[in-house]
């Protein structure tokens, strides 16, 4: 088999172990990985997002998106920001507790698994990630219009 065929099983070797980093993470918060990637996003994004946009920069459904932050705020983790029209999601100040150490311990972990690449490798190889992502994208949408049309 060659390398490209095992493409999948590296990608789901390298989610599985962050997924598994992740969740003993966010554990002792009652927490999961669904939690995760929405605290860190808000955490980057203080002034709040919208739903749209929490779906749009990490790139999952809305549906998720939408159970995510509902627990979220059933927790104390987040609140509504209620001054514009079409909400947005805020961290409360429980939320950015866990958000920060979270965020913390996450983009060190990163950096340990990412320590074998010279910062030229790191930048290329989201550089392939992210084309890979926007193909995908790509071929979703038109397979959207396709449908709708």
């Amino acid at each position: 088999m060659d390398d490209i065929d095992m493409l999948p099983v590296y990608l789901d070797k390298i989610k599985k172990q962050i997924k598994k980093d992740i969740d003993i993470d966010l554990k002792k918060y009652s927490l999961s990985n669904m939690h995760g990637m929405h605290l860190m996003c808000l955490y980057k994004n203080s002034n709040g997002l919208t739903l749209n946009e929490l779906t749009e920069r990490i790139k999952i459904d809305k549906a998720n998106t939408t159970r995510a932050i509902t627990d979220l705020m059933l927790k104390g983790y987040v609140t509504k920001d209620n001054k514009i029209r079409g909400y947005k999601v805020i961290l409360t100040p429980k939320g950015l507790e866990i958000a920060s150490l979270f965020y913390n311990h996450h983009h060190r972990r990163m950096k340990q698994i990412l320590e074998i690449f010279n910062n030229q490798e790191k930048k290329q190889m989201l550089s392939f990630l992210k084309r890979i992502i926007n193909k995908l994208d790509e071929e979703d949408e038109n397979e959207e219009n396709f449908k709708n049309s």
